[in-house]
């Protein structure tokens, strides 16, 4: 993507969600989004600083090695060692903010000095800012790289990120907790340079998040459709999980991809909704969510249909098997579930759907009743009848339960 616009990139906080950050940033690199400022709070000061040092490989490579241990220092070994906030974790927790007022995040100085060098955050063409909150004099504290001494970049960026059940930074007198507290999103800070065009990553983060003040700037808001995971859920698998939604977001964001819970690409979803119509795709995503299809790829429509097609004869193999039990035990489990249909073998409703939706001897009540009790399925199977699946049979002792449910 090349144009003459220069954006404004606001990282939001969120702890360990931050790995989705570096998704955004290859996306950006990869479509020539030239930023001219970042600026973040909590872990986005920290991924701020590395955006700002520009060196992404580096930035992936202090992502992929991070772990719980090397961020805290606690006596003793946590129960669920990757997974701070874990259940199993709270006794040492309480012990360390209650009885040693905080948790000493002082560790991560040495992860700071390891991945960020300050002379490039200062030399950079990205300008950097952050903010953080003065709990000695009860006001935020944001500031640009200019204003940060020499040598003190770690202490206001550990200042930023220090989420309130750490031990606070203290920096010339004055102590420090995470920015997040004031403003987890601080968008004002690059609109009141002169940024008309900003970028807002928003991970989720469980702090405040104040609207912007600034009115004559453009947002391009990029954020998950689901929970990121842990606020301090440092798994491996889903911090690398979370790097690659954070890019396909981004290139959905920027119309590069489009499809509500599957990526897809563009050229050929349009056509596919020129041809079927949007519930149809509606209905596919359904289908394909139902079934497991792996979300973390990018699909074209008739690829998704393929592997959908797949598992449905699959699960209607199973079905066959299903409507072969008694009748009567059958219709009673149907008619004890009534609404909560959905909790009964759930994964057979779409063949069942299907069945019973293109079945011309059903009556329309009885279609009513399951599109009303079952709603995702019926417009999976409807979906699926459209795109030429057709049922094997049209007796279906299920349809006919179901007809009995008011």
């Amino acid at each position: 993507m090349k144009d003459d616009i220069v954006y404004g990139l606001v990282f939001g906080g969120g702890g360990a969600r931050g790995a989705y950050q570096i998704g955004v940033w290859r996306a950006i690199r990869k479509m020539g989004i030239c930023i001219g400022a970042v600026a973040g709070a909590s872990i986005g000061s920290i991924n701020g600083a590395l955006f700002a040092q520009g060196d992404l490989n580096l930035a992936q490579k202090a992502w992929r090695n991070l772990n719980l241990s090397e961020v805290i220092r606690l006596e003793d070994e946590l129960p669920s060692p990757d997974n701070l906030f874990d259940i199993r974790n709270l006794n040492q927790l309480i012990k360390h903010v209650l009885l040693q007022k905080g948790i000493d995040m002082e560790p991560v100085r040495d992860i700071l000095a390891r991945y960020i060098d300050e002379q490039k955050v200062r030399n950079s063409m990205v300008d950097f800012g952050l903010i953080t909150y003065d709990i000695s004099g009860l006001a935020p504290s944001q500031v640009f790289i200019s204003e940060i001494p020499d040598g003190n970049l770690f202490d206001y960026v550990m200042a930023s990120a220090c989420f309130p059940v750490f031990k606070s930074i203290e920096i010339d007198g004055k102590k420090f907790v995470d920015g997040g507290v004031y403003n987890n999103i601080p968008a004002d800070m690059l609109a009141e340079r002169g940024y008309e065009h900003l970028i807002l990553v928003d991970i989720g983060g469980v702090e405040i998040i104040r609207s912007p003040r600034c009115t004559n700037a453009d947002f391009i808001t990029i954020k998950p459709q689901s929970s990121l995971g842990g606020l301090f859920d440092m798994t491996p698998s889903i911090l690398r999980k979370n790097i690659k939604r954070g890019e396909f977001d981004t290139y959905r964001a920027f119309g590069k991809l489009t499809g509500n819970q599957f990526y897809l690409t563009v050229r050929t979803t349009a056509r596919f909704v020129h041809k079927y119509g949007a519930d149809v795709l509606e209905g596919l995503e359904i289908a394909a969510q139902k079934y497991g299809v792996d979300p973390y790829h990018i699909y074209n429509p008739e690829k998704l249909l393929k592997i959908v097609t797949e598992k449905f004869e699959s699960d209607r193999t199973n079905y066959r098997l299903l409507r072969n039990r008694a009748h009567s035990e059958l219709r009673q489990n149907l008619r004890n579930e009534g609404p909560r249909i959905w909790k009964f073998d759930q994964e057979l409703l779409i063949p069942a759907a299907l069945d019973l939706l293109a079945d011309p001897a059903k009556s329309e009540h009885a279609k009513k009743t399951f599109r009303r009790i079952a709603p995702a399925p019926a417009k999976a199977a409807e979906a699926l009848l459209k795109l030429g699946i057709r049922p094997t049979f049209y007796e279906s002792e299920l349809a006919g339960s179901l007809a009995e449910i008011k």
